[in-house]
């Protein structure tokens, strides 16, 4: 493949995010976001994973790095400053009503574009969350993307 190739496969790439959405009431956020990070079909995720309980930290980094992405072992606190969230990065949210620790919710950020599992689409998320912490993802180049091109 020649180098114009490489960056025009890299750029269709990193627009083809498919969204997932999670049932209300569910602990699929997680879920959700390993398989849009990955863009790996939510039935592979499931397989991967194993249950369908909340999902931790350790436990989504640990299949990230088996799918071949790069991430931390722990999450990067965040007090405030949108601006400093990495353009890639699986995020954790509590809703602002709760202020114990167990209640989490998954987002991630895909080029810089937010994604909510809760939500029916790509763009920000629920107003309701405050975000708390984050783990960076660097993609490898064309890792389980899909190219889409029609023929």
């Amino acid at each position: 493949m020649c180098f114009d190739k490489q960056i025009a496969a890299r750029y269709a790439c990193s627009i083809m995010v498919q969204f997932h959405t999670s049932p209300p009431s569910s602990n699929f956020c997680g879920h959700c976001c390993l398989a849009m990070l990955t863009n790996t079909p939510m039935v592979e995720v499931l397989q991967l994973v194993g249950h369908v309980r909340r999902t931790t930290t350790r436990e989504l980094s640990g299949h990230l790095r088996t799918l071949g992405y790069v991430c931390g072992d722990r999450l990067t606190p965040h007090y405030g400053n949108m601006s400093r969230i990495p353009a890639t990065c699986l995020v954790k949210a509590v809703p602002i009503v709760f202020t114990l620790s167990r209640y989490w919710h998954w987002l991630c950020r895909i080029d810089n574009v937010w994604y909510d599992p809760s939500l029916h689409g790509p763009g920000n998320y629920s107003v309701t969350l405050r975000v708390v912490s984050y783990l960076e993802v660097t993609r490898p180049p064309l890792a389980r993307r899909k190219i889409n091109a029609k023929t």
